[in-house]
């Protein structure tokens, strides 16, 4: 699964310098929020300007995209003290891991390139909602619970067919419910 994190209105504070020192706040944040152990479902995150792409490796079950999206969630909740944002989710392809120690200076992106311009395409077709959260259908029908604000059709690479995106101008509340629910199953 990838997934697209862009900072809103960062080109308003361009002149002033605040966008980019928000840019570096993001930056610092998203490497916090990654290192170590933490957010696991998320395998690689990348930074550049004031934005991120998440790569999460997703096993066939509903339980891993849940917990892709709680550790999306958790990113998000950090970035927003940044600044505000938006999050896309694309299922596609990740590329495997490449490994040499030629190429110490290059850093090669593992997100399909289908993918990735998906993330693009969605936001540019679906912008004009200024959701907080655009997913890809693929993802939503994997996952009970989620009450979307709305959805669209929106033609996908690279076969030009259409997927339902669904979108929420609200928050996930995954860990929420998923406290919740723990505490029922736990009750006498």
């Amino acid at each position: 699964m990838i997934t697209y994190i862009d900072l809103a209105g960062t080109k308003v504070d361009a002149e002033t310098g605040e966008a980019s020192k928000r840019m570096q706040r993001l930056h610092q944040v998203v490497a916090e929020a990654v290192s170590g152990h933490a957010l696991a479902s998320i395998s690689h995150a990348y930074t550049w300007n004031d934005s991120v792409i998440a790569v999460s490796r997703v096993r066939d079950a509903a339980g891993s995209f849940i917990e892709i999206l709680r550790d999306l969630e958790v990113l998000k909740t950090r970035i927003d003290s940044v600044s505000r944002n938006y999050v896309v989710c694309v299922k596609g392809l990740a590329f495997p891991r490449f490994k040499t120690s030629r190429a110490r200076r290059v850093t090669i992106l593992e997100t399909s390139s289908w993918a990735m311009a998906n993330c693009f395409v969605i936001e540019a077709a679906l912008k004009k909602h200024r959701a907080n959260w655009y997913i890809d259908g693929r993802i939503i029908r994997r996952i009970q619970g989620l009450r979307p604000t709305g959805r669209e059709r929106v033609r996908m690479h690279p076969k030009s067919k259409t997927r339902w995106i669904y979108f929420f101008k609200s928050d996930l509340d995954l860990q929420r419910k998923h406290d919740e629910k723990n505490a029922r199953s736990t009750d006498f």
